[in-house]
């Protein structure tokens, strides 16, 4: 049985593997960002983003289009990691 729960776990975490992080999100000063990676070009963050002292998740798109990102504060650099979240207080979220 303890056999069986090990394999469930294992092929769980092979199927349900998140994908690669990209490796460069552009954030203008209005909210608005692109992911050239992900090649959708503009998107609005959605209602799901939120700003907290250590880390940061954005929500891209809608529907069954919809990704996350979640960064850490230290993913960042002290600059990038005080513009981004000046930038999304102004565009208030929360």
């Amino acid at each position: 049985m303890q056999l069986l729960a090990i394999l469930a776990v294992i092929v769980h975490g092979v199927v349900r593997r998140p994908r690669v992080s990209p490796e460069l999100i552009v954030v203008a000063e209005d909210g608005g960002c692109v992911v050239p990676e992900w090649h959708t070009g503009r998107q609005v963050l959605g209602a799901r983003t939120r700003l907290c002292p250590y880390w940061i998740s954005l929500e891209f798109g809608t529907g069954p289009h919809r990704r996350d990102i979640l960064l850490f504060k230290d993913q960042l650099g002290r600059e990038q990691w005080t513009r981004l979240a000046a930038v999304l207080r102004r565009v208030r979220i929360q």
